[in-house]
């Protein structure tokens, strides 16, 4: 599977996803790191991380993308 080019968004970022995505699909971590005894601030590299994700599970990526591209869009103003 090619490469994907993933935004750098803030929402987008490891630390955020990590935990979510681990809950949801628990069988990405056969690919990551173990972050057992190791420092709590410390994720696996970020293209890493969605490329594992991106090949496991594609349809997440893309739901990942179109939330974080939503929550950027500016609010609309009732006049």
């Amino acid at each position: 599977m090619p490469a994907r080019k993933i935004p750098h968004w803030p929402q987008l970022a490891v630390k955020l996803i990590y935990p979510q995505v681990t809950k949801m699909v628990p069988d990405i971590l056969d690919y990551l790191p173990d972050l057992q005894g190791k420092d709590e601030d410390r994720y696996p590299e970020r293209d890493y991380f969605y490329r594992v994700l991106n090949a496991l599970h594609p349809d997440l990526v893309d739901q990942l993308i179109n939330e974080a591209a939503g929550a950027r869009m500016p609010k609309k103003q009732n006049l």
